[in-house]
Protein backbone atom coordinates (compact mmCIF):
# COMPACT_ATOMS: atom_id res chain seq x y z
CA UNK A 1 0.00 0.00 0.00
CA UNK A 2 1.24 3.38 -1.00
CA UNK A 3 2.80 5.69 2.26
CA UNK A 4 0.59 8.34 3.21
CA UNK A 5 1.31 11.66 1.88
CA UNK A 6 0.86 15.18 3.57
CA UNK A 7 -0.56 17.03 0.33
CA UNK A 8 -0.79 20.53 0.47
CA UNK A 9 -2.95 23.01 -2.57
CA UNK A 10 -2.54 26.02 -3.35
CA UNK A 11 -5.44 27.86 -5.69
CA UNK A 12 -6.86 30.90 -6.81
CA UNK A 13 -10.25 29.79 -6.17
CA UNK A 14 -12.41 27.36 -3.54
CA UNK A 15 -12.84 23.96 -4.44
CA UNK A 16 -16.38 22.67 -3.94
CA UNK A 17 -19.30 20.42 -5.69
CA UNK A 18 -21.38 23.35 -6.69
CA UNK A 19 -18.58 26.19 -7.00
CA UNK A 20 -19.23 28.29 -10.66
CA UNK A 21 -17.06 26.91 -12.62
CA UNK A 22 -16.23 23.29 -13.66
CA UNK A 23 -11.80 23.71 -12.92
CA UNK A 24 -13.52 24.08 -9.09
CA UNK A 25 -15.33 21.23 -9.04
CA UNK A 26 -12.81 19.30 -10.60
CA UNK A 27 -9.92 20.21 -8.35
CA UNK A 28 -12.66 18.86 -5.44
CA UNK A 29 -13.16 15.81 -6.31
CA UNK A 30 -9.61 15.40 -6.98
CA UNK A 31 -8.88 16.44 -3.28
CA UNK A 32 -11.44 14.47 -2.30
CA UNK A 33 -10.60 10.89 -3.73
CA UNK A 34 -6.62 11.69 -2.38
CA UNK A 35 -8.20 12.28 0.94
CA UNK A 36 -9.12 8.87 1.06
CA UNK A 37 -5.32 8.25 1.31
CA UNK A 38 -3.63 11.00 2.26
CA UNK A 39 -3.70 14.33 4.12
CA UNK A 40 -5.32 17.02 2.26
CA UNK A 41 -4.65 20.71 3.23
CA UNK A 42 -5.38 23.51 0.89
CA UNK A 43 -4.78 27.51 1.25
CA UNK A 44 -6.51 29.72 -1.51
CA UNK A 45 -7.68 32.75 -2.37
CA UNK A 46 -11.15 33.75 -1.83
CA UNK A 47 -13.19 35.79 -4.51
CA UNK A 48 -16.54 36.67 -2.87
CA UNK A 49 -18.16 35.75 0.55
CA UNK A 50 -20.05 33.67 -1.66
CA UNK A 51 -17.76 31.63 -2.51
CA UNK A 52 -16.70 31.11 0.76
CA UNK A 53 -20.69 29.94 1.86
CA UNK A 54 -21.24 27.65 -1.26
CA UNK A 55 -18.06 25.68 -1.08
CA UNK A 56 -16.23 25.73 2.73
CA UNK A 57 -17.70 23.15 3.93
CA UNK A 58 -17.31 20.86 1.29
CA UNK A 59 -14.07 20.89 2.72
CA UNK A 60 -14.69 19.32 6.00
CA UNK A 61 -12.01 16.50 4.75
CA UNK A 62 -8.86 18.71 5.15
CA UNK A 63 -6.83 18.73 7.82
CA UNK A 64 -5.85 22.43 7.30
CA UNK A 65 -8.19 25.23 5.41
CA UNK A 66 -6.86 28.63 4.86
CA UNK A 67 -9.17 30.95 3.00
CA UNK A 68 -8.23 34.30 1.97
CA UNK A 69 -10.17 36.98 0.90
CA UNK A 70 -9.33 38.17 -2.02
CA UNK A 71 -7.64 41.48 -1.86
CA UNK A 72 -9.70 44.77 -2.48
CA UNK A 73 -8.38 48.42 -2.02
CA UNK A 74 -6.62 51.39 -3.82
CA UNK A 75 -3.39 49.50 -1.70
CA UNK A 76 -4.22 46.34 -3.28
CA UNK A 77 -5.08 47.63 -6.72
CA UNK A 78 -1.61 49.37 -6.72
CA UNK A 79 0.58 46.63 -5.68
CA UNK A 80 -1.30 44.60 -9.05
CA UNK A 81 -0.39 47.46 -11.12
CA UNK A 82 2.98 46.95 -10.03
CA UNK A 83 3.27 43.71 -10.79
CA UNK A 84 2.36 44.22 -14.42
CA UNK A 85 5.67 45.17 -14.84
CA UNK A 86 7.04 42.11 -13.84
CA UNK A 87 4.25 39.63 -14.52
CA UNK A 88 1.13 38.85 -17.16
CA UNK A 89 -1.84 40.72 -16.19
CA UNK A 90 -3.73 37.78 -16.36
CA UNK A 91 -1.58 36.04 -13.38
CA UNK A 92 -0.75 39.94 -11.62
CA UNK A 93 -4.31 40.10 -10.72
CA UNK A 94 -4.34 37.11 -8.59
CA UNK A 95 -1.61 37.91 -6.48
CA UNK A 96 -2.33 38.55 -3.21
CA UNK A 97 0.48 39.54 -0.12
CA UNK A 98 -1.58 37.80 2.39
CA UNK A 99 -1.89 34.87 1.04
CA UNK A 100 1.81 34.65 0.09
CA UNK A 101 2.67 35.26 3.79
CA UNK A 102 0.19 33.13 4.91
CA UNK A 103 1.82 29.85 3.03
CA UNK A 104 5.20 31.00 4.25
CA UNK A 105 3.69 30.94 7.90
CA UNK A 106 2.12 27.68 7.18
CA UNK A 107 4.81 25.92 6.03
CA UNK A 108 7.37 27.17 8.81
CA UNK A 109 5.25 24.92 11.13
CA UNK A 110 4.10 22.76 8.64
CA UNK A 111 5.70 19.89 6.63
CA UNK A 112 4.47 18.73 3.72
CA UNK A 113 6.03 16.03 0.99
CA UNK A 114 4.18 17.64 -2.07
CA UNK A 115 2.56 21.07 -2.90
CA UNK A 116 -0.05 21.20 -5.69
CA UNK A 117 -0.15 24.67 -7.48
CA UNK A 118 -3.83 25.19 -9.64
CA UNK A 119 -2.73 26.86 -12.82
CA UNK A 120 -0.40 29.27 -13.71
CA UNK A 121 -2.29 32.03 -11.96
CA UNK A 122 -0.70 30.47 -8.07
CA UNK A 123 3.15 30.53 -9.33
CA UNK A 124 4.26 33.51 -8.39
CA UNK A 125 3.42 31.86 -5.12
CA UNK A 126 5.63 29.04 -5.57
CA UNK A 127 8.87 31.00 -5.94
CA UNK A 128 11.77 29.92 -3.24
CA UNK A 129 9.72 27.20 -2.04
CA UNK A 130 12.01 23.74 -1.76
CA UNK A 131 9.38 21.54 -1.42
CA UNK A 132 8.63 19.15 -4.66
CA UNK A 133 5.65 20.74 -6.76
CA UNK A 134 3.00 19.64 -8.85
CA UNK A 135 1.69 22.01 -11.37
CA UNK A 136 -1.55 21.53 -12.48
CA UNK A 137 -2.02 22.82 -15.82
CA UNK A 138 -6.36 22.71 -15.46
CA UNK A 139 -5.87 24.92 -18.74
CA UNK A 140 -2.75 25.52 -20.86
CA UNK A 141 -3.57 29.43 -20.62
CA UNK A 142 -2.22 31.16 -23.36
CA UNK A 143 -3.60 29.18 -25.68
CA UNK A 144 -7.31 30.46 -25.37
CA UNK A 145 -6.40 34.18 -24.90
CA UNK A 146 -4.71 33.42 -28.85
CA UNK A 147 -7.60 32.07 -30.02
CA UNK A 148 -9.84 34.85 -28.71
CA UNK A 149 -7.08 37.40 -30.28
CA UNK A 150 -7.45 34.91 -33.84
CA UNK A 151 -11.67 34.75 -33.71
CA UNK A 152 -11.16 38.58 -34.00
CA UNK A 153 -14.50 39.22 -31.91
CA UNK A 154 -14.67 41.91 -29.24
CA UNK A 155 -13.58 45.56 -28.68
CA UNK A 156 -10.81 47.06 -30.52
CA UNK A 157 -9.78 47.27 -26.85
CA UNK A 158 -10.45 43.54 -25.79
CA UNK A 159 -8.45 42.37 -29.00
CA UNK A 160 -5.91 44.88 -28.30
CA UNK A 161 -5.16 43.38 -25.10
CA UNK A 162 -5.20 39.72 -26.16
CA UNK A 163 -2.00 40.82 -28.63
CA UNK A 164 -0.36 42.25 -26.22
CA UNK A 165 -1.06 39.89 -23.10
CA UNK A 166 -0.96 36.28 -24.63
CA UNK A 167 3.06 36.24 -25.68
CA UNK A 168 4.08 37.56 -22.25
CA UNK A 169 1.64 34.83 -20.95
CA UNK A 170 3.14 32.49 -23.15
CA UNK A 171 6.89 33.20 -22.57
CA UNK A 172 5.66 33.34 -18.51
CA UNK A 173 3.64 30.06 -18.91
CA UNK A 174 6.33 27.69 -20.69
CA UNK A 175 8.90 29.31 -18.17
CA UNK A 176 7.23 28.30 -15.51
CA UNK A 177 6.55 24.41 -17.14
CA UNK A 178 10.10 24.27 -17.34
CA UNK A 179 10.71 24.58 -14.01
CA UNK A 180 8.41 21.74 -13.20
CA UNK A 181 9.62 18.23 -12.54
CA UNK A 182 5.72 17.03 -12.33
CA UNK A 183 2.76 18.17 -14.31
CA UNK A 184 -0.81 17.73 -14.48
CA UNK A 185 -3.08 18.00 -17.20
CA UNK A 186 -6.57 17.39 -18.52
CA UNK A 187 -6.91 15.81 -22.27
CA UNK A 188 -4.04 14.19 -24.22
CA UNK A 189 -4.02 17.47 -26.30
CA UNK A 190 -2.55 19.53 -23.63
CA UNK A 191 -0.25 16.63 -22.89
CA UNK A 192 1.60 16.65 -26.17
CA UNK A 193 1.64 20.17 -25.83
CA UNK A 194 3.52 20.17 -22.46
CA UNK A 195 5.51 17.90 -23.27
CA UNK A 196 7.29 19.83 -26.25
CA UNK A 197 8.02 22.58 -23.73
CA UNK A 198 9.39 20.04 -21.24
CA UNK A 199 10.15 16.58 -22.42
CA UNK A 200 11.89 16.04 -18.92
CA UNK A 201 8.63 16.12 -16.31
CA UNK A 202 6.54 13.41 -15.42
CA UNK A 203 2.83 14.20 -16.83
CA UNK A 204 -0.41 12.70 -15.44
CA UNK A 205 -3.39 12.78 -17.45
CA UNK A 206 -6.20 13.00 -15.27
CA UNK A 207 -9.59 12.54 -17.11
CA UNK A 208 -12.10 13.48 -14.33
CA UNK A 209 -16.18 14.11 -14.44
CA UNK A 210 -16.60 17.05 -11.77
CA UNK A 211 -20.54 16.61 -11.80
CA UNK A 212 -21.72 18.95 -9.14
CA UNK A 213 -23.49 16.94 -5.76
CA UNK A 214 -26.75 16.72 -7.45
CA UNK A 215 -26.11 15.51 -10.75
CA UNK A 216 -23.68 13.28 -9.14
CA UNK A 217 -26.46 11.70 -6.72
CA UNK A 218 -29.14 11.94 -9.62
CA UNK A 219 -31.25 8.20 -9.92
CA UNK A 220 -31.09 6.21 -12.68
CA UNK A 221 -32.77 8.10 -15.85
CA UNK A 222 -34.72 6.59 -18.51
CA UNK A 223 -32.49 5.81 -21.45
CA UNK A 224 -32.19 7.12 -24.26
CA UNK A 225 -33.24 10.11 -22.98
CA UNK A 226 -36.35 11.43 -24.99
CA UNK A 227 -36.87 14.82 -26.10
CA UNK A 228 -38.58 17.34 -23.91
CA UNK A 229 -41.92 18.66 -25.28
CA UNK A 230 -40.50 22.63 -25.21
CA UNK A 231 -37.15 23.26 -27.67
CA UNK A 232 -35.21 24.84 -24.91
CA UNK A 233 -31.69 25.47 -25.78
CA UNK A 234 -29.41 26.32 -23.44
CA UNK A 235 -25.47 27.56 -23.04
CA UNK A 236 -24.21 27.55 -19.83
CA UNK A 237 -20.69 28.28 -18.11
CA UNK A 238 -18.88 31.28 -15.97
CA UNK A 239 -20.40 34.06 -18.14
CA UNK A 240 -17.30 36.39 -16.30
CA UNK A 241 -15.21 34.80 -18.36
CA UNK A 242 -14.75 36.11 -21.54
CA UNK A 243 -14.50 33.29 -23.59
CA UNK A 244 -17.81 31.91 -22.37
CA UNK A 245 -19.89 35.50 -22.94
CA UNK A 246 -18.24 36.00 -26.39
CA UNK A 247 -19.55 32.71 -27.39
CA UNK A 248 -23.01 33.44 -25.98
CA UNK A 249 -22.74 36.60 -28.03
CA UNK A 250 -21.93 35.06 -30.90
CA UNK A 251 -24.75 32.64 -30.81
CA UNK A 252 -26.99 35.46 -30.00
CA UNK A 253 -26.50 37.48 -32.81
CA UNK A 254 -25.64 34.60 -35.32
CA UNK A 255 -27.11 31.73 -34.86
CA UNK A 256 -30.22 31.96 -32.74
CA UNK A 257 -31.95 34.36 -35.19
CA UNK A 258 -31.86 31.89 -37.95
CA UNK A 259 -33.11 28.80 -35.48
CA UNK A 260 -36.25 31.35 -34.67
CA UNK A 261 -37.02 31.76 -38.34
CA UNK A 262 -37.70 28.03 -38.68
CA UNK A 263 -38.73 26.97 -35.25
CA UNK A 264 -40.32 30.40 -33.65
CA UNK A 265 -41.26 28.32 -30.70
CA UNK A 266 -38.06 27.62 -29.31
CA UNK A 267 -36.29 29.21 -26.14
CA UNK A 268 -32.74 30.16 -25.55
CA UNK A 269 -31.65 29.83 -21.64
CA UNK A 270 -28.12 31.31 -21.04
CA UNK A 271 -26.96 29.90 -17.30
CA UNK A 272 -24.28 30.88 -15.55
CA UNK A 273 -22.65 33.24 -12.84
CA UNK A 274 -22.06 37.39 -13.65
CA UNK A 275 -23.08 37.68 -17.31
CA UNK A 276 -22.09 41.03 -18.19
CA UNK A 277 -24.48 43.98 -19.68
CA UNK A 278 -24.40 42.83 -23.57
CA UNK A 279 -25.52 39.58 -22.32
CA UNK A 280 -28.49 40.44 -19.71
CA UNK A 281 -29.82 43.09 -22.16
CA UNK A 282 -31.52 40.00 -24.25
CA UNK A 283 -33.55 38.75 -21.54
CA UNK A 284 -36.70 38.30 -21.97
CA UNK A 285 -36.41 38.69 -25.86
CA UNK A 286 -37.10 36.87 -28.66
CA UNK A 287 -37.39 33.75 -25.70
CA UNK A 288 -34.29 34.19 -24.13
CA UNK A 289 -34.03 33.72 -20.35
CA UNK A 290 -30.74 34.71 -18.75
CA UNK A 291 -30.55 33.38 -15.36
CA UNK A 292 -27.61 34.56 -13.51
CA UNK A 293 -25.90 32.25 -10.92
CA UNK A 294 -28.11 29.17 -10.05
CA UNK A 295 -27.38 27.03 -7.02
CA UNK A 296 -28.18 23.52 -8.80
CA UNK A 297 -27.92 23.33 -12.64
CA UNK A 298 -29.48 19.80 -12.24
CA UNK A 299 -33.18 21.01 -13.35
CA UNK A 300 -32.03 23.15 -16.00
CA UNK A 301 -30.28 20.42 -17.96
CA UNK A 302 -33.29 18.23 -17.29
CA UNK A 303 -35.64 20.61 -18.85
CA UNK A 304 -33.71 21.66 -21.61
CA UNK A 305 -33.46 19.77 -25.25
CA UNK A 306 -29.90 20.76 -26.51
CA UNK A 307 -26.80 22.02 -25.00
CA UNK A 308 -24.48 24.58 -27.32
CA UNK A 309 -21.05 25.27 -26.99
CA UNK A 310 -19.87 27.53 -29.76
CA UNK A 311 -16.82 28.37 -28.28
CA UNK A 312 -14.39 30.79 -30.30
CA UNK A 313 -11.39 29.84 -28.18
CA UNK A 314 -10.82 27.30 -25.64
CA UNK A 315 -8.28 25.35 -23.18
CA UNK A 316 -8.07 22.36 -21.16
CA UNK A 317 -11.29 20.77 -21.17
CA UNK A 318 -14.92 21.90 -21.52
CA UNK A 319 -16.45 20.21 -19.17
CA UNK A 320 -20.19 21.67 -19.85
CA UNK A 321 -19.92 19.32 -22.82
CA UNK A 322 -19.39 16.51 -20.51
CA UNK A 323 -21.71 17.82 -17.71
CA UNK A 324 -24.37 17.41 -20.97
CA UNK A 325 -23.49 14.20 -22.00
CA UNK A 326 -23.54 12.41 -18.61
CA UNK A 327 -27.04 13.86 -18.55
CA UNK A 328 -27.65 12.14 -21.92
CA UNK A 329 -28.31 15.73 -23.96
CA UNK A 330 -27.09 15.83 -27.49
CA UNK A 331 -24.26 18.65 -27.64
CA UNK A 332 -23.66 20.66 -30.85
CA UNK A 333 -20.26 22.57 -30.46
CA UNK A 334 -17.69 23.99 -32.42
CA UNK A 335 -14.53 21.64 -33.30
CA UNK A 336 -11.93 24.06 -31.00
CA UNK A 337 -14.30 23.06 -28.25
CA UNK A 338 -14.28 19.39 -28.91
CA UNK A 339 -10.22 19.67 -28.81
CA UNK A 340 -9.11 16.83 -26.28
CA UNK A 341 -12.57 15.72 -25.85
CA UNK A 342 -12.21 13.94 -29.16
CA UNK A 343 -16.26 13.18 -29.62
CA UNK A 344 -16.51 12.34 -32.97
CA UNK A 345 -18.97 14.28 -34.99
CA UNK A 346 -22.59 12.66 -35.95
CA UNK A 347 -21.79 10.28 -33.49
CA UNK A 348 -21.40 11.61 -30.13
CA UNK A 349 -21.83 15.28 -30.75
CA UNK A 350 -22.68 17.47 -33.83
CA UNK A 351 -19.79 19.85 -34.82
CA UNK A 352 -20.38 23.20 -36.80
CA UNK A 353 -17.80 25.99 -37.39
CA UNK A 354 -20.37 28.60 -39.28
CA UNK A 355 -22.95 29.91 -38.02
CA UNK A 356 -25.51 28.46 -41.12
CA UNK A 357 -24.59 24.91 -39.93
CA UNK A 358 -24.82 25.53 -36.21
CA UNK A 359 -28.08 26.62 -36.72
CA UNK A 360 -28.90 24.13 -39.06
CA UNK A 361 -27.94 21.53 -36.19
CA UNK A 362 -29.69 23.05 -33.83
CA UNK A 363 -33.23 22.75 -35.75
CA UNK A 364 -32.14 19.22 -36.94
CA UNK A 365 -31.91 17.81 -33.48
CA UNK A 366 -35.02 19.71 -32.11
CA UNK A 367 -36.98 18.45 -34.80
CA UNK A 368 -35.47 14.71 -35.09
CA UNK A 369 -36.54 11.78 -32.86
CA UNK A 370 -34.28 9.06 -34.26
CA UNK A 371 -31.23 11.69 -34.40
CA UNK A 372 -31.75 13.01 -30.84
CA UNK A 373 -32.48 9.59 -29.36
CA UNK A 374 -29.13 8.27 -31.16
CA UNK A 375 -27.03 11.23 -30.20
CA UNK A 376 -28.42 10.69 -26.65
CA UNK A 377 -27.42 7.02 -26.29
CA UNK A 378 -24.26 7.90 -27.77
CA UNK A 379 -22.88 10.39 -26.13
CA UNK A 380 -23.61 8.85 -22.28
CA UNK A 381 -21.57 5.69 -23.32
CA UNK A 382 -19.10 7.96 -24.64
CA UNK A 383 -18.71 9.14 -21.54
CA UNK A 384 -19.09 6.47 -19.21
CA UNK A 385 -16.19 4.58 -21.07
CA UNK A 386 -13.87 7.41 -21.60
CA UNK A 387 -13.88 8.36 -17.79
CA UNK A 388 -12.08 6.29 -14.91
CA UNK A 389 -11.91 8.26 -11.46
CA UNK A 390 -9.54 5.15 -10.12
CA UNK A 391 -7.18 5.40 -12.89
CA UNK A 392 -7.01 8.77 -12.53
CA UNK A 393 -6.60 9.07 -9.26
CA UNK A 394 -4.16 6.51 -9.22
CA UNK A 395 -1.68 8.40 -11.75
CA UNK A 396 -1.67 11.25 -9.86
CA UNK A 397 -0.40 9.29 -7.07
CA UNK A 398 2.05 8.02 -8.81
CA UNK A 399 3.06 11.11 -9.35
CA UNK A 400 3.44 11.87 -5.83
CA UNK A 401 5.27 9.34 -4.81
CA UNK A 402 8.32 10.05 -7.49
CA UNK A 403 8.15 13.60 -6.58
CA UNK A 404 8.56 12.94 -3.17
CA UNK A 405 11.44 10.22 -3.34
CA UNK A 406 13.69 12.82 -5.28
Amino acid sequence: MMEKLKILFVSTFVPGPNTNHAGGRDVFHIMRRLAENHQISIICLANSPEEISRNAASLEFCRHVELIQSPNGFLSTLRRVSNYFRLPRSVARFYSVELHQTLHRLLERSRFDVIQYENVQVLPYAENIQIPGVLDCIDVNFMPMFQSYLSGRGSFWRRLYWLLEWPRLQIYEARKIREFKGIIVRSKKDEILVRAINSSARVAVVQSLPLTASMAADPARPRPRKRPVIPKVMFMGAMWRPINSDACLYFLEQIWPKVRQVLPEAEFWIVGDSPPSNITKYHEKDNIVVTGYVDDMLPYFKECSVVVVPMLAAGGILYKIYDAMHIGIPVISTSVANQGIDAIHGQHILLADNAQDFAEHVVDLLRDDHLYARLSENSERFINEKFDWERSVRDVEDLYSYLAQK
